[in-house]
């Protein structure tokens, strides 16, 4: 008697990547980019671009026009990155 197969499952979708959220932030579609930032960074927290993701998130919103979002995003990029490579800019949005 043979053994029994293994059931084999889907593999679960691709999470967002960041090169995807880049290119949505270059498309000029600014909504998409935010949001795949805000999904990169939380997916992968450990990741060396979470810091940039946390901050491109910010500038996508202010791109969108979505001034207060930006701001709560910058702050958020300074909370969690306050030695980040991105302090500077993420502090003059947060002002804004």
């Amino acid at each position: 008697e043979a053994p029994p197969v293994a059931s084999i499952s889907p593999p679960p979708p691709p999470p967002t990547s960041f090169g995807t959220a880049m290119r949505a932030l270059d498309s000029g579609d600014y909504e998409s980019a935010a949001n795949a930032m805000a999904e990169f960074a939380k997916t992968h927290p450990d990741d060396a671009r979470a810091d940039e993701a946390d901050y491109v998130q910010a500038v996508a919103l202010q791109r969108a026009g979505r001034t207060d979002a930006a701001k709560a995003a910058a702050r958020s990029y300074l909370a969690r990155w306050p030695n980040g490579a991105h302090r500077a800019q993420a502090r003059t949005i947060a002002s804004d």
